[in-house]
């Protein structure tokens, strides 16, 4: 009879793990506005500190432009955006908080302490698929099979494992 408590013990917490891992959350039923004009930084920033504190899923972006500053990407966290979703990136300098990683990013010398997205000491994260689009930034985007551009300089990550 231990025994079946102890296994049903084990099963119930290995089932619960996964329903957390596979959590999809919509960010439009979050509150999140598609029109390149709202500023959804809290909004988002909530979806994704919610889906951490669950033990990790998904942020699915359907398609719209989202303007947004600084997002802390968390442990077990993937942002998935649907063709047409772009993640915008506010002009305003006052949306991308200084942050100290755990470790120095330096990139030709120069240290980094903003971006659009940025994981630090985060496991398990992820953005997909690899069209994903970011606005706003022109210098060192590259195609993907004709796809939208992903810019590599949107990120900032420092002691990530995926």
């Amino acid at each position: 009879m231990k025994h079946k408590i102890v296994f049903l013990i084990i099963s119930f917490c290995f089932a619960i793990k996964i329903v957390a891992q596979n959590t999809v959350l919509d960010v439009t039923y979050h509150g999140a506005v598609g029109d390149g004009k709202t500023l959804n930084t809290e909004c988002l920033q909530g979806v994704i500190d919610e889906l951490h504190a669950h033990g990790g899923g998904q942020a699915y972006f359907p398609a719209g432009r989202y303007l947004t500053g600084s997002l802390q990407l968390k442990s077990g966290v993937t942002l998935y955006l649907e063709r047409g979703a772009v993640l915008l990136g506010s002009t305003s300098p006052y949306d991308y908080p200084h942050v100290e990683p755990q470790s120095d990013l330096k990139v030709n010398d120069d240290h980094f302490n903003q971006a659009l997205i940025y994981a630090d000491g985060a496991e398990r994260i992820g953005i997909n698929p690899l069209r994903a689009s970011f606005g706003r930034e022109a210098r060192t985007c590259a195609q993907c099979d004709g796809e939208e551009p992903v810019c590599g300089s949107a990120f900032r990550a420092s002691g990530y494992r995926l």
